[in-house]
């Protein structure tokens, strides 16, 4: 329950979603002391630098957690917060934030995800 509702706060599908509602899942999790669950940590602290627009947390939490999602992760979590927080990137953020995108494009096995990440990275760019 605790993941659909981040994974579908990261990819935006609810567009009043804000800090608060973070906030409030966050609680629950601590509540439910849920032993393996730490990456839903991660969202909440991605979601938190997301909304406070904070590009230096949000590279942080997106740099642990994108290397080593699954493949049907990465391709509805990954790009959103780049797109986010387009005009906040550092110049240094955005180089890594390419890097990356080119270092996962040839591990991923569809091809529109593949070429995907490869042809965002034109589009950080431009940010």
């Amino acid at each position: 329950m605790f993941e659909t509702q981040l994974e579908d706060m990261i990819r935006g599908r609810n567009k009043t979603t804000d800090m608060a509602d973070v906030e409030a899942i966050e609680k629950n999790l601590e509540a439910c002391n849920l032993p393996g669950k730490d990456y839903l940590y991660d969202y909440v602290n991605l979601l938190k630098g997301m909304f406070s627009l904070d590009a230096d947390a949000t590279f942080a939490v997106f740099m642990k957690i994108f290397p080593t999602m699954e493949e049907n992760k990465l391709s509805y979590l990954y790009f959103r917060p780049i797109i986010f927080l387009k005009d906040k990137w550092s110049e240094r953020q955005k180089k890594k934030l390419i890097d990356l995108s080119l270092k996962l494009s040839p591990k991923v096995k569809n091809i529109v995800l593949r070429d995907g990440l490869k042809y965002f990275t034109e589009e950080i760019k431009k940010y």
